[in-house]
């Protein structure tokens, strides 16, 4: 087979972030499966570690014959690096791997234990596209926010993706032009690229594929750790370029170690206050706000300070929203900005609640 080494190269980097290196029971984690087609002129490269998945197509110039070997990735991709450039060829002699064409003729030793044996992904239960550039956006900033499995939610013609820390959560919410069945999944999103260009997204009973570009990711789907979040408040807060003053004021709390910030909404008005044994803060922030009644809850000031970060400068909107199902929902306390596609959701202590709507 010969190939591109500059696009090889970069397969196999990529592939190789799936492998899984020094497992003396289970050694083919830690190879490469090449697989060439030469009706297609094209080969695959795929790497399996248990929990995920990718397999990569990459084209080829005609072969006289089929190649199906598996070889060391960390040893392969150490040997191509020596050069950028031009082609090259790979054939298959008695078990092992003849590389040409970058200097020299080099002889690897390709694994001759049993393959791994690849899941059987079964028939899919829904898939629909979107914009690649939209879900790494979204996978991006749940990364950044979430020690748990990311969960993707699909309801009334929208895609949710949500991370949590368990304190607060960061979610990104997308209409969907196609027509999908409903879904909740959760994944371990270590080790996924997702590039630019559309983005198909299949659910199998076990599995959560990305496809994009002729690459495929595949990942185990997990337990899901945490509930979905519904916004569910008719009374929208927002503070008109009052940004800045509640940052100022969550950096006083969380400085002096105040670990709970009190919320007091009434109309036209935002109380933020805290208290610690070095004394206390107390700050009104004008408000446009509809809501009928006063509200008055606390929440961790750094949870909410971070959360807040992660809002440019300008008008943020704050509102009532609750995570779980209808019998015992909590509440939490969701923050936005006009126009944007995600919100920040954080957990409202359940002690200092008044008058908060009803879910």
């Amino acid at each position: 087979m010969k190939v591109d080494l500059k696009l090889l190269n970069e397969t196999i980097k990529r592939a190789s972030a799936y492998t899984v290196e020094g497992l003396r029971f289970n050694p083919a984690l830690g190879m490469l499966h090449i697989k060439t087609d030469s009706t297609g002129f094209y080969a695959t490269i795929t790497a399996f570690r248990l929990s995920s998945l990718i397999t990569i197509t990459l084209p080829i110039e005609k072969t006289e014959r089929d190649l199906d070997f598996m070889v060391a990735a960390r040893a392969l991709k150490n040997l191509l690096k020596v050069r950028k450039a031009g082609a090259i060829t790979f054939d298959v002699v008695d078990g092992n791997l003849k590389v040409m064409g970058i200097g020299s003729e080099y002889s690897m030793e390709t694994y001759k234990g049993r393959k791994t044996e690849l899941p059987d992904f079964g028939s899919k239960i829904t898939s629909f596209s979107m914009d690649g550039a939209t879900l790494k956006k979204a996978f991006t900033g749940c990364k950044k926010i979430s020690t748990y499995p990311i969960l993707l939610r699909v309801h009334e013609g929208a895609l949710t993706i949500q991370g949590t820390d368990g304190d607060s959560t960061l979610m990104y919410s997308s209409k969907l032009d196609q027509v999908t069945l409903d879904f909740t999944v959760a994944c371990d999103l270590d080790g996924v690229q997702i590039d630019k260009g559309e983005t198909e997204i299949s659910v199998y009973s076990e599995w959560l594929s990305f496809s994009n570009g002729g690459i495929s990711q595949f990942l185990v789907r997990q337990e899901q750790t945490v509930p979905a979040v519904t916004v569910r408040s008719s009374h929208p807060l927002s503070p008109g370029g009052g940004k800045e003053e509640l940052q100022r004021q969550l950096d006083i709390a969380t400085c002096y170690g105040m670990g709970t910030v009190w919320f007091s909404f009434s109309p036209g008005v935002l109380t933020v206050s805290g208290k610690c044994d070095a004394g206390s803060m107390y700050s009104d922030i004008t408000v446009v706000s509809d809501a009928a009644a006063n509200y008055f809850f606390g929440v961790s000031s750094k949870a909410t300070k971070r959360a807040i970060g992660y809002f440019p400068k300008g008008e943020i909107i704050l509102k009532i929203a609750y995570v779980g199902d209808d019998i015992k929902p909590v509440s939490c306390l969701a923050i936005s900005q006009p126009g944007c596609d995600y919100i920040v959701v954080v957990a409202i202590n359940p002690k200092q609640v008044t008058n908060l709507p009803q879910p």
